[in-house]
């Protein structure tokens, strides 16, 4: 989902499709993919949604079919969807760098890649992350950015 007022990317787990893990708690509004490590927020104040906070950095490293969903980005839509337009908007730094599919046209095979979501390495910094993001003004805007703040 792309959210044109704060022109940022989140991922929302569509349910009206079989779900092809079993989502386990971690914690009160926190499940977590057995297979595939995906960490979902119950957004409560939404409708009960589920939206995708983060993946599970051994996933990431490997490279392996749970590093996230972006791999499942369907290019047959490109045209319909403009999501080189949406891309720019959220990072203005691939203004005129993109070319409709996402692949950038200043580097040789390389597309950009919409991850808004955190990587993580152990359920304390997933914990961690998730309250930061509860704290937020804006949730989604924190979870988007997919990284802890530096202090």
């Amino acid at each position: 989902m792309f959210n044109a007022e704060k022109n940022i990317f989140i991922w929302v787990l569509n349910e009206e499709e079989l779900i092809p893990d079993i989502l386990e708690p971690i914690e009160d509004d926190l499940l977590s993919g057995k297979q595939s490590g995906f960490a979902f927020w119950i957004d409560s104040a939404n409708d009960n949604r589920k939206v995708l906070i983060a993946i599970r950095g051994q996933s990431a490293v490997r490279n392996d079919y749970y590093d996230g969903p972006f791999d499942q980005l369907a290019d047959n839509y490109v045209d319909e969807i403009q999501i080189s337009e949406y891309m720019q908007r959220a990072s203005p730094s691939l203004i005129g760098r993109i070319d409709k599919y996402g692949y950038f046209t200043d580097r040789a095979q390389c597309r950009v890649s919409i991850s808004p979501y955190y990587v993580y390495f152990t359920l304390q910094s997933l914990s961690q992350f998730l309250a930061m993001a509860k704290e937020a003004e804006n949730p989604y805007q924190f979870i988007s950015t997919g990284r802890l703040p530096s202090l």
